[in-house]
């Protein structure tokens, strides 16, 4: 269904594509600062009134209680967020999966801010790739916040508000998500950052469960997936249903051009040698 976006937006998201045509995603840095003054964000939400009133255009897209997001194309997303109070503490903190460009309109938050020092390549995982603080970063009405994928984190430790911010965020730049320890700066795990590549992930292990060989093909051709977690998960399905061709595919990925993939692959292979010498 084809959504006619009301004029506000219309202006908006013409204004930050010329500006990310021109000079990449950053190059908006000065249009979300500009919603700052209050103007357009006034306007849109008298214009959103007006819809919901006359039942004549879909409502924003709503992303929780305190979140909606008035923008959404292929490149990015425009959220507006109300934060009524600090998250809550936890002992483990992520980082971010896509770039973000962020500007307090109303009240003032105080972010713990964390840096990655080494974020690539980010699909590999290192217990020895441990976060670094950066301190405190206190910002009030007007401040914008840049916060780059897979190398910042910024966890709000204190709102004075309620406090209203916008929020810019590219579509998903990463393919994991790391998790760190909070106290130690350590990392823990990396976790499947894209939802499609997830979604083909899980797909691709269900079929190694159904066990139908009609399947094959379809597991084979995930042997090119981008997502190094797709491939061998392909593989493992693959195994399940065709023994045969699963030991080619592992062979195939003995030449993988992720290193853990390669690993694993020898180490499957070399089991399955001495199971066979066993029998």
């Amino acid at each position: 269904m084809n959504i006619e976006l009301p004029q506000p937006l219309v202006r908006l998201r013409d204004d930050i594509d010329r500006a990310m045509d021109a000079g990449g995603f950053w190059a908006a840095r000065e249009i979300v600062v500009a919603l700052a003054d209050g103007e357009l964000l006034s306007e849109l939400v008298n214009e959103r009134l007006e819809a919901v009133r006359d039942g004549n255009r879909p409502r924003l897209l709503t992303l929780n209680g305190n979140t909606v997001a008035p923008l959404n194309t292929d490149r990015y997303q425009l959220r507006l967020t109300v934060m009524n109070s600090a998250a809550a503490w936890n002992p483990v903190i992520q980082d971010a999966p896509s770039d973000t460009i962020s500007v307090i309109i109303r009240g003032r938050v105080a972010y713990s801010v964390y840096e990655q020092p080494q974020p690539e390549p980010h699909d590999v995982f290192d217990r020895s790739r441990t976060l670094r603080s950066a301190g405190t970063l206190r910002c009030g009405p007007g401040d914008s916040i840049v916060v780059r994928a897979g190398r910042d984190v910024l966890i709000a430790d204190e709102v004075h508000g309620p406090s209203l911010v916008v929020d810019l965020k590219s579509h998903e730049s990463r393919t994991t998500i790391w998790s760190y320890d909070r106290t130690t700066l350590e990392p823990l795990r990396f976790n499947v950052a894209r939802r499609m590549h997830g979604r083909v992930e899980y797909a691709a292990r269900m079929l190694g469960h159904i066990g139908n060989a009609s399947s094959e093909t379809a597991l084979e051709t995930l042997l090119e997936h981008p997502a190094h977690f797709v491939r061998w998960n392909a593989v493992r399905a693959l195994t399940r249903l065709n023994a045969e061709r699963g030991v080619a595919s592992l062979r195939r990925l003995l030449d993988d051009p992720h290193p853990d993939v390669r690993t694993t692959a020898e180490r499957a292979l070399s089991k399955l040698a001495v199971t066979a010498g066993g029998n």
